[in-house]
């Protein structure tokens, strides 16, 4: 009987251990993979950097202009209607209209500033640091990071079309249940004093009874 129960405790023993072990090696591999996953997004991170380095500023302009749009369509209101593309003077701006807290549409305009130089040797474009501006109604931001624009310009769609979207208010548009009052009670209070007359108008509304006829009533 004790080397039954001595041989059941070593199998319990083992199978802890055993599983144990299984149990280290799977978080050891998820943490190698995770660690093999972030070091690709860091490396895919730097491979987007470079290529931006080296890309037109008409390239940027509809790198941008695709996201917006996907913005506004995301939020439910129509990119044809909402995102134009206009020239200035420094080159082109994205315009997009977003209704504002009065209800009046606003102008927001997105600007791309970067310095563009040929190179003779190479016949190549050499392209500076690209930086953007994101103007509207009494706000001015400027941003290096094409990610940090995307993320300024969506909170600020979220917020604006939050406010265009809201349910009316209850009984703001009820008409005024305050209308003349009934003839009898008109005549009724004519005879009572102005002390009298309020305490027999309210008594009269609180119980929602009609008064007795004049030929009715007692004579004081």
């Amino acid at each position: 009987m004790l080397w039954e129960w001595a041989a059941a405790a070593a199998a319990v023993i083992v199978a802890v251990l055993f599983c144990l072990r299984l149990t280290r090696q799977g978080l050891g591999t998820l943490e190698e993979e995770r660690d093999r996953c972030l070091e690709r997004i860091r490396q895919m991170e730097e491979q987007v950097r470079e290529d931006q380095k080296n890309m037109p500023s008409g390239e940027h302009l509809r790198i941008v202009h695709a996201a917006l749009e996907d913005l506004l369509r995301q939020a439910g209101n129509p990119a044809q209607d909402s995102l134009l593309v206009e020239m200035e003077a420094e080159g082109q701006a994205l315009v997009w209209r977003l209704p504002g807290p009065d209800g009046a549409p606003e102008e927001w305009r997105v600007r791309l500033f970067m310095r563009e130089r040929e190179l003779r040797g190479t016949h190549k474009v050499a392209h500076g640091q690209a930086r953007w501006r994101l103007s509207g109604p009494a706000s001015e931001e400027e941003f290096t990071d094409l990610a940090q624009l995307l993320r300024a310009c969506n909170v600020r769609l979220a917020r604006r079309t939050r406010l265009a979207s809201l349910p009316p208010q209850p009984g703001a548009d009820l008409p005024d249940q305050t209308g003349a009052e009934p003839e009898h009670l008109a005549r009724r209070f004519a005879r009572l004093g102005p002390r009298r007359k309020a305490g027999a108008r309210d008594a009269a509304r609180r119980s929602g009874e009609k008064p007795a006829p004049p030929s009715l009533r007692r004579s004081d």
